[in-house]
């Protein structure tokens, strides 16, 4: 799993006005698929892993529901401060690696993880499947497979900071076959998928989606759910 190191470096501006407009693009499209994949109303209790500033807990609020429901976990403490003022609003921050949740078996019934490609490993889905109620869902987005395909080499992100220097990420992303396949050798199933594409960003931030045409995906989105109940192969004689 992430060394917390990289993330420390990268902090104070990945958020910040003006800098990584690709995630800023990233970020808008992953928001806008949890907002049409996701009813927050009907879940009861929620964790956003890897989640640097919050989306799930203005989703909540805005939607009625008490923020004591909701844990926020990531793995470095210094992007978790862009969420501390939730803590002030009853929701718990933890720092964590998010294969490794201080969580019970079945005690959660939606995870929300955006932009989760530094995990998207075999022991994250893993842990998805120990927490997760039976029923319950994960909504995960990734930047898209085509793009990272032109814009990056091997499993890394790398990012280029306002001083020209260059901090450096685990990323995997996969094509949907090989998505699928990892999730479900964990023993969840898609429910639903949504690709956001360049024509819908409010604003074309980044210049590395300038050669995309309108149709291009930038983000892909899943929705996973846990099964309510195993079926089992065997049957009585």
């Amino acid at each position: 799993m992430n060394e917390p190191s990289a993330y420390e470096q990268l902090a104070s501006e990945y958020y910040a006005q003006g800098c990584n407009r690709t995630c800023q693009a990233f970020r808008q499209g992953s928001e806008v698929i949890v907002r049409e994949l996701v009813n927050i109303s009907e879940y009861t209790s929620v964790v956003e892993v890897g989640a640097g500033r919050s989306f799930a807990a203005p989703l909540m609020e805005e939607a009625g529901k008490p923020l004591s429901d909701l844990l926020i976990s990531d793995i470095s403490s210094g992007m978790l401060e862009w969420s501390q003022e939730w803590s002030n609003k009853g929701a718990k921050l933890t720092v964590c690696p998010a294969d490794t949740l201080p969580l019970r078996k079945r005690s959660v019934s939606l995870i929300i993880s955006l932009l989760g490609d530094p995990y998207n490993t075999p022991s994250f889905w893993e842990e998805v499947n120990r927490v997760l109620i039976p029923g319950g869902h994960i909504l995960f987005t990734v930047p898209a497979y085509e793009w990272t395909q032109a814009f990056r080499e091997g499993n890394e992100a790398v990012f280029t900071m306002k001083d020209e220097s260059q901090v450096a990420v685990p990323s995997t992303v996969l094509d949907f076959e090989a998505q699928c396949k990892l999730v479900g050798n964990a023993g969840l199933t898609l429910r639903q998928q949504r690709n956001f594409t360049k024509g819908e960003l409010e604003n074309n931030l980044s210049q590395k989606f300038a050669q995309l045409s309108d149709d291009d995906p930038i983000v892909n989105g899943y929705l996973f759910r846990k099964p309510s109940r195993v079926i089992s192969l065997w049957t009585r004689r």
